[in-house]
């Protein structure tokens, strides 16, 4: 599969080559968008005032919707990592924790991986949280870290009602109709064989097949 991948280079181009995937250097010959880390999503994106802990960067998230932009009108898939996923949460109508607890650590937590029904290590740098859209999207792995988080609150639109409650928070999450897979963790950190590196492509590959129904 051809990927292009926001902000060329890097660990998230080598990971993809790694994988057995090739780089397209357009977004036109591309089948695959990724979106990459970085900063904070702009909270103006889903509504909300910017909580003291959020630093975003406004040229970054206008960079990004170009490019989402054209990949929509292309019809091109998207994966987003980290900020990317973030991103793309908010763009198919989620919307953030702007703080949370228990995430941005050095190491690993584990995660359920609901794809290969199995428990997996995952990176986490992050101080956010998705709150993914449940009428729209598919949560394909959460973690159980029972962290605090702030802003906004737990029925905020609606959105994590019945799922939050559980105490879990989302880590990967597809939403088909808007061709997006949310992917929290850092893959590109990793190499083959490392359960947060194959998860990425297990979900990656789930989502592709589930578009072509």
């Amino acid at each position: 599969m051809r990927v292009f991948v926001e902000k060329r280079g890097g660990r998230y181009e080598n990971m993809f080559l790694l994988a057995g995937h090739s780089i397209s250097p357009t977004v036109e010959d591309a089948e695959l968008v990724c979106f990459t880390g970085g900063a904070d999503v702009s909270p103006y994106l889903y509504g909300e005032n910017s909580h003291e802990a959020t630093s975003s960067c406004e040229f970054r998230d206008e960079q990004s919707l170009n490019l989402y932009q054209k990949a929509k009108k292309l019809d091109i898939p998207m994966v987003g990592i980290c900020r990317g996923a973030q991103l793309l949460n908010v763009l198919s109508g989620g919307s953030m924790y702007q703080h949370v607890s228990k995430h941005a650590i050095g190491g690993t937590h584990e995660v359920m991986d609901m794809v290969g029904s199995k428990t997996v290590q995952v990176s986490s740098t992050h101080h956010q949280m998705m709150v993914p859209n449940l009428g729209k999207g598919e949560v394909l792995a959460d973690a159980s870290l029972e962290g605090e988080k702030e802003g906004p609150p737990l029925n905020y639109k609606g959105l994590y009602i019945g799922y939050e409650a559980e105490g879990f928070d989302a880590e990967s999450v597809m939403y088909l109709q808007n061709q997006c897979l949310c992917f929290q963790p850092h893959p590109e950190f990793f190499y083959p064989g490392h359960e947060c590196f194959d998860m990425f492509f297990e979900h990656l590959n789930h989502f592709m097949k589930r578009l072509e129904k």
